[in-house]
């Protein structure tokens, strides 16, 4: 397969992977909030002899899903794409548009994207602009390729947390997972 199919091929990938890491996200908010609506159910008491660690806090089991980490791609990625940013912004800049509503738009998220490492994204706006794309490198698909492996990466920290085990399980095994969450902060159901 030619550079340029694979480019492509990636980019739809990275964009799809974006799409279901956004859902998974959203579900999983979703799942913290039925959480702690089931725990409000629940009178507690304290374990007797528990002494709370400070490193133990009540979202322990949440902890890192809701964080947003940076991807690995910095500001002056693959010169392709330093090309691929400077033709948007040519095109897009408010200065040079008379700050026409729909390219500025373009242009705010080309700047993020560029400050992010999302090169999919700028690539996404370009051919939407109809900007042709100068001829993708190796280099170029060895990023889109860390941006897809960053991306799979956290859509499995998504299905290994607690939090998406408890929603996914039998009633039974969300009291389990449940009681060994109160436990880890001191206490108990009466």
């Amino acid at each position: 397969m030619d550079i340029k199919r694979r480019w492509k091929s990636l980019s739809l990938k990275v964009q799809h992977l974006r799409l279901e890491l956004e859902d998974r996200e959203d579900r999983v908010k979703e799942l913290e909030d039925l959480f702690k609506d089931e725990v409000s159910k629940f009178e507690l008491e304290d374990i007797d002899g528990y002494q709370n660690d400070d490193g133990i806090k009540s979202n322990v089991f949440i902890k890192g899903i809701n964080e947003e980490t940076e991807l690995s791609n910095p500001p002056d990625g693959p010169a392709t794409l330093k090309k691929i940013w400077r033709l948007i912004a040519i095109s897009c800049h408010p200065d040079k548009t008379n700050n026409d509503l729909y390219k500025t738009e373009l242009y705010k998220q080309a700047e993020s994207a560029w400050r992010n490492g999302s090169y999919d994204e700028l690539y996404r706006i370009a051919e939407e602009l109809n900007i042709e794309i100068p001829d993708n490198t190796e280099e170029s698909i060895e990023v889109l390729s860390g941006i897809s492996a960053n991306l799979e990466g956290k859509i499995k920290e998504n299905e290994q947390s607690i939090i998406w085990i408890w929603g996914q399980a039998h009633e039974d095994v969300r009291l389990e997972i449940l009681d060994v969450y109160l436990r880890s902060i001191g206490k108990k159901r009466k």
